[in-house]
């Protein structure tokens, strides 16, 4: 989502209740009147200054700018609000570069335009916990892992004598959660 939200209309006024400008319905700027003179008059051409906002992400494998990415200019003094997705398996972490600082973490961000813009939307790894449960043997492998990684589970051995003619083996094995190969 990138919204631009416009801050209040400006118009051209010349004395004698002519009124041209920004608040006509025309989409491009007038450059040119015609008033008939009956009395004193002023004609005031309003400027306003535009700067560029361009928003994008550090690695577009780990997320997107919603809306697609940012690049255009915006009029001084209106708010511009911006989304970062990340991809799946990753979460939103900050953003970087022209933020107000304390809005590092705002998703959606909204930013009012006074000075031109840059900001990158980085993005992390979600983390996942591996619970192991098996009442005997040795297990080894992580115990958390970043979203995509391989990682390699073990128990072993896979016979336990517990003495007077009792012994435990390994029968099976379940993973949930996850696809995975047995090696």
């Amino acid at each position: 989502m990138t919204r631009i939200l416009p801050k209040s209309l400006l118009g051209i006024v010349a004395a004698g209740a002519i009124a041209l400008g920004a608040n006509s319905a025309r989409a491009d700027p007038v450059t040119n009147i015609e008033m008939t003179v009956t009395n004193n008059a002023t004609v005031e051409w309003i400027w306003s200054t535009n700067y560029l906002v361009q928003a994008t992400t550090e690695n577009p494998a780990r997320g997107s700018i919603v809306g697609g990415e940012l690049s255009t200019k915006v009029e001084v003094g209106n708010d511009i609000v911006v989304e970062a997705a990340p991809s799946y398996g990753r979460h939103f972490k900050a953003w970087v570069g022209d933020v107000t600082p304390g809005y590092e973490s705002n998703n959606p961000l909204t930013q009012t335009v006074n000075s031109a813009l840059s900001l990158t939307a980085t993005f992390e790894d979600n983390n996942y916990v591996i619970t192991r449960i098996s009442p005997y043997g040795s297990l080894s492998g992580p115990t958390n892992a970043s979203y995509g990684a391989t990682i390699q589970e073990s128990v072993g051995p896979t016979n336990i004598d517990l003495g007077a003619g009792k012994e435990v083996f390994l029968k099976t094995h379940r993973v949930s959660g996850n696809s995975h190969t047995d090696l």
